[in-house]
Parts: structure tokens; sequence; C-alpha cells
């Protein structure tokens, strides 16, 4: 389980950030862009030739809480990044139309014999993740 994450480094000159290690940093707050954090990772990472890199959120080194156990259906949630320790910024995770249709499905009205797995979303069985592109200034 996881969320793609995609962004592209660059300096405070606007240059991309070639072939350059990164320490990412993704905090998941609850209820506000200030509210508590309910989950930490860290990621060590290198950039491409573009400036890119990519990660899953979820995969990281965990420091906080567990991706696992996040309530997501409980409150609003905020995803804040920093790279090398500068806070990057802080904005809502909002659902995809995707995984909001996923999440009212129930595998029952698509395979009415599997009784025992009727109430499973089919978000748990298609594995759906949100993927963002971002550009991260440094």
């Amino acid at each position: 389980r996881g969320m793609s994450y995609h962004a592209v480094a660059r300096d405070a000159g606007n240059n991309l950030m070639q072939n350059e290690n990164l320490n990412v940093r993704f905090k998941i707050r609850e209820g506000a862009p200030g509210g508590t954090v309910v989950y930490q990772e860290t990621h060590a990472t290198v950039t491409n030739e573009f400036g890119l890199f990519n990660l899953v959120i979820g995969e990281g080194s965990q420091e906080l809480g567990n991706y696992n156990n996040i309530d997501w259906g409980g409150d609003r949630h905020y995803l804040q990044v920093e790279v090398d320790g500068d806070i990057l910024g802080t904005s809502e995770m909002l659902s995809v139309p995707y995984s909001q249709v996923a999440t009212a499905m129930e595998i029952d009205s698509l395979l009415p014999g599997l009784r025992p797995m009727a109430k499973l979303p089919m978000m748990a069985m298609l594995g759906l993740g949100l993927s963002t592109l971002a550009t991260c200034w440094k």
C-alpha cells in the first residue's frame, strides 16, 4: 500500500538538481495543515538527469505512526513535504474520482459468489493509489 509521489527538484536559481542526493521526509497531518502528525517517514533518493525523483509514500523509513493504520475516512489529511530539512509546503490530500467510486463499490456487486469477501472495498483489491507531480525548490 502506498501513494506514488513524483517531483522535479530545482535549486534557488531554478536550475534542475541533476543526479543529486536528496533526503525527503513526508508527514501526514490530520485535521488541518498544522494538525497532528499521524505518520512520518523519510526516503534517501537520487534525482535523475532531469531532476526527477519517484517515491512511494508508505514505503519509506517509518519514523512515526503506521501508514496502514491511518484513518483516512475519519478526518481531512494533509501532506507536508520536506527536502534536506527544508519544508516545501503542506497541501490537503484530496481523493480522486476513481478512489471515491472504488471505495463505494463492493466485490459482491461484481462477483456475487464470493460472499466472505463481499464487504471488502474494491480499492483494496485494485491497489489504487494517488500520484502527485510536484516541483521542489531547495
